[in-house]
């Protein structure tokens, strides 16, 4: 029974993949995996040379742990990946390759905690990590729209296509990232949040955010 579902299901998407559109739409689903995250969206042909595509991008990670040093700490570390992408498709040449420019609402982030596991004495005065306190931390980029230009490879809309594959190349523009450090006022550590002035210059370089995505479109 297994072998015969699983026969059908080959045969199925066979024929999904052969079988040319008998009406061109122009429309596709599109599904990206990269350094944006995870995209769901639509590409839609608007003439022979141009398209138009938009999608949803989302990814979550966290680690946590302890850092090996003579004065441990604690942490936990997030990756948040959330963007809309509204971009424009340019094939030259009405080929496969093409030039993509276009905008994004960035609402990626890394944020994160830290906190000391042992007592510190100074002078006569012991202080535990409670006195001591927990730092968080939050970087995020300064543009909440950011510009995309790129090239890639494949047409999700091409004519007489079901199934699709396509890749992509670029970069977003975000600006130097902002940092914001918090604390509990009555923390030993609470002082340490007024360094984001210095976090932001140590980072200010990183105003260029890579981007590589592999992609499957099906035109409707």
């Amino acid at each position: 029974m297994r072998r015969i579902i699983l026969t059908c299901c080959l045969n199925a998407l066979l024929l999904i993949m052969t079988v040319p559109l008998q009406a061109q739409s122009g429309l596709a689903l599109t599904m990206r995996a990269g350094t944006l995250g995870a995209e769901l969206g639509l590409a839609k042909s608007i003439g022979s040379l141009l398209s138009v595509r938009g999608g949803v991008n989302f990814f979550k990670f966290g680690i946590s742990g302890r850092t090996e040093s003579d004065d441990p700490v604690d942490y936990n570390l997030d990756l948040n990946l959330f963007s809309v992408s509204a971009l424009v498709d340019f094939h030259p040449f009405a080929a496969w390759f093409r030039l993509t420019g276009g905008a994004v609402f960035n609402n990626n982030s890394i944020e994160g905690t830290g906190k000391a596991v042992k007592n510190y004495q100074v002078d006569d005065e012991v202080y535990t990590p409670d006195d001591i306190g927990e730092l968080t931390a939050k970087i995020a980029p300064s543009m909440s729209v950011t510009p995309y230009i790129g090239l890639g490879f494949g047409n999700p809309v091409a004519k007489d296509q079901r199934l699709g594959f396509f890749i992509d190349f670029g970069v977003l523009y975000q600006g130097s990232p902002d940092v914001t450090l918090e604390a509990d006022e009555n923390d030993m550590i609470f002082p340490t949040t007024t360094q984001e002035a210095d976090v932001e210059e140590d980072i200010k370089n990183l105003k260029w955010y890579p981007v590589f995505a592999l992609g499957l479109s099906f035109q409707f």
